[in-house]
């Protein structure tokens, strides 16, 4: 009676001890998709019932899909190992969280860059996100990829990064050799930014690849 008892009494303790890693790894989950989530409480349900001999296992990792990651009660999976063998169990889980989110203070047109001004904060509860919403990192190096209404909480989906050179930008492009440089107008067939390669138009069929070495200006490369 008092091996079965010890044995009861180790299996719930490991029990409690996953439940616990389970938790903790899904919460890092959550917090690093969205760094400004408050997290008031979050409850976790294991399967109803276990495999045989499961007190032979311990806790591995956890998986979400980028869809429940968007939302305040789902599923997710934990991989648990003995050392030689991994068994997948699915959990459910349930919180109660808020969100600290940029909302636009005034209808922000399409194209303009997205700067402190345009936006107040707002403390609201998460519940189900279509996208992340955009932090400090996205000021200035973003803008409107549509019209954003007043009070609209803003997202990755609502902003696009801005480009050195768009498509249709003319730029000023310079050729080298050895000593002597060319510079001429021409027109940017696609976008891109400082490093990358672009091909440009000059006159009506005249086209080089050329690689961007600062707004608006690029030096051709073939």
């Amino acid at each position: 009676m008092k091996k079965i008892f010890l044995s009861l009494l180790f299996s719930i303790s490991l029990f409690a001890n996953n439940q616990e890693a389970i938790k903790e790894a899904l919460l890092q989950k959550f917090l690093a998709t969205y760094t400004n989530l408050q997290i008031d409480s979050l409850e976790i349900k294991p399967p109803s019932k276990f495999p045989k001999n499961f007190e032979d296992y311990t806790f591995e990792e956890i998986y979400i899909s980028k869809t429940d990651l968007k939302k305040n009660k789902g599923n997710f999976s934990a991989t648990f190992t003995d050392g030689f063998k991994k068994k997948k169990l699915y959990y459910t889980y349930k919180m109660v969280a808020f969100i600290d989110v940029y909302v636009a203070k005034y209808s922000i047109r399409k194209n303009h860059t997205i700067t402190p001004r345009l936006l107040k904060h707002k403390l609201v509860k998460f519940t189900n996100f279509y996208d992340q919403p955009i932090d400090e990192g996205y000021f200035f190096d973003y803008s409107a990829k549509r019209v954003i209404k007043a009070g609209q909480i803003v997202t990755k989906r609502d902003v696009k990064e801005n480009l050195a050179i768009n498509s249709g930008d003319f730029v000023k492009a310079t050729i080298r050799d050895g000593l002597v440089e060319i510079s001429f107008r021409a027109k940017a067939i696609n976008g891109g930014n400082v490093g990358d390669i672009i091909t440009i138009k000059r006159g009506y069929k005249k086209r080089f690849k050329a690689q961007i070495v600062a707004k608006d200006r690029v030096e051709v490369i073939e």
